[in-house]
């Protein structure tokens, strides 16, 4: 029977494209796309830099150990020349040895060692702290949601080439059903048991199938060059994909979804540590309105050190606790405040903007969910009855109860079933994949 035949020339056709082909999974596609792509890796720096910066920050509440050398050259050094004192019995008084004494030396040299530790700077540095903790945690997210929507976008790309190969699968086996039909109807014509015009029918419909092969053939390329502009790799010419599994269709709930989404969509999570590091900025900017409190202490070895009289290298230390209060700058340190305090004012409103966007997603895409498992049971019942049809046309047109074209007609609605049925089980896929983007459930961060 022609249905066996088309069945088996399926079949072939898919086990054909096996022979000597490399597979390719979803998951190596995942790996691929993950280690290739350059915006990820950009993003992964970021992280990497906001994460020096919390160090950074961290550090500066810690004692600091410095080292410093000098010498200096000068053209003169200062002298003090006091004549002998005169007194009344007539004898003089020296008071500094005779041509006068110098104060240092022209050549000076000073080696330190200074261990200082701030010790109040009106909580600035611990606000700085906190700061760079949440925008290097804003910067962590920012990352895990480029991955997340890359990872998507894989998987869509995947889908979008397991249905293109499948439907050229199935456009080549009508297009060599078609054939076949095509010489029997030449043969019929050669005996005298058809007329012209149905082998002119029948060649046409052979034209048709061709360029719905040609058609499907552009798709598998264009799929797989949008797969390889992700994974930054080849798709090979003879590649097999995985084995395309269709889940037991159920509904979705779009409260669940709904909810699910605000308290795990990326993009929120890293809003929210965007507006606390500006709350934190906010509160760096009020803490110009304390004084700094510092102390240090040093350890010289130097020549003349401190004795500018003796002028001989000497061990000496100095210790001390320095204030700094910066009383007046004309308003600038509110202004910063009130500039910190507007930024998370917008951040506020962002949220909210990004919150309605969110909701509006999961709507689609719990919808599309919805409408592609409809598809899936309609198209499903359609290519049963397609097949029916064709079975019985079939055998009519062998008795030679039905017309060429109806016979015709009833390939091409089989075909057209199969591809129907493929294409809203490719999407439901799809479809599934977009609902774990929309509801921040899927593709968790892989390292």
């Amino acid at each position: 029977m022609r249905q066996t035949h088309f069945l088996f020339l399926l079949v072939l056709l898919i086990l054909t494209s096996v022979v000597r082909a490399e597979n390719l999974t979803l998951q190596q596609c995942f790996e691929l796309a993950l280690a290739n792509n350059p915006s990820l890796e950009i993003a992964r720096i970021d992280v990497l830099l906001a994460r020096e910066d919390e160090k950074q920050a961290g550090k500066e509440k810690l004692p600091s150990l410095n080292f410093s050398g000098s010498y200096r050259r000068q053209s003169e050094v200062p002298e003090i020349e006091i004549p002998p004192i005169e007194t009344p019995f007539g004898q003089s008084i020296t008071v500094f040895p005779e041509g006068g004494m110098t104060l240092g030396s022209l050549d000076t040299y000073d080696f330190k060692i200074t261990l200082s530790q701030p010790v109040f700077t009106g909580f600035r540095l611990h606000n700085r702290q906190k700061n760079a903790l949440a925008l290097a945690e804003n910067k962590q997210f920012d990352y895990d949601r480029k991955k997340s929507e890359l990872l998507y976008n894989v998987e869509t790309a995947y889908r979008n080439l397991q249905k293109t190969v499948k439907i050229l699968a199935i456009t080549q086996a009508g297009e060599k059903q078609v054939e076949l039909h095509l010489k029997d109807v030449q043969n019929f014509y050669e005996q005298g048991m058809a007329r012209k015009d149905d082998v002119l029918k029948v060649d046409v419909k052979l034209k048709e199938a061709e360029l719905a092969v040609l058609q499907a053939q552009n798709a598998v390329d264009l799929a797989g060059a949008y797969l390889e502009n992700l994974t930054g790799q080849p798709v090979p010419e003879n590649v097999t994909l995985q084995t395309v599994e269709i889940p037991q269709p159920e509904s979705v709930n779009q409260n669940e979804s709904l909810s699910r989404a605000y308290s795990q969509r990326l993009e929120l999570k890293s809003l929210q540590f965007l507006k606390t590091a500006l709350g934190f900025t906010e509160k760096i900017a009020q803490g110009e309105y304390w004084p700094s409190v510092a102390v240090y202490a040093s350890y010289a070895y130097g020549k003349p050190g401190l004795n500018f009289v003796q002028d001989e290298w000497m061990n000496y230390w100095v210790a001390g606790i320095g204030l700094e209060w910066n009383l007046w700058n004309w308003g600038k340190t509110n202004s910063r405040a009130q500039q910190a305090k507007l930024k998370v004012r917008a951040i506020e409103e962002n949220i909210a903007q990004i919150r309605q966007a969110i909701k509006l997603d999961v709507s689609q895409a719990c919808l599309q969910v919805s409408e592609v498992i409809k598809r899936v049971e309609l198209t499903g019942k359609i290519e049963n009855q397609a097949e029916e049809t064709y079975r019985i046309m079939e055998n009519n047109y062998k008795n030679g109860v039905v017309s060429n074209s109806e016979f015709l007609d009833s390939q091409f609605d089989l075909t057209r079933a199969r591809l129907q049925h493929v294409q809203a089980e490719i999407d439901y896929l799809i479809s599934l994949a977009n609902l774990k983007r929309a509801d921040g459930s899927s593709f968790l961060p892989v390292e």
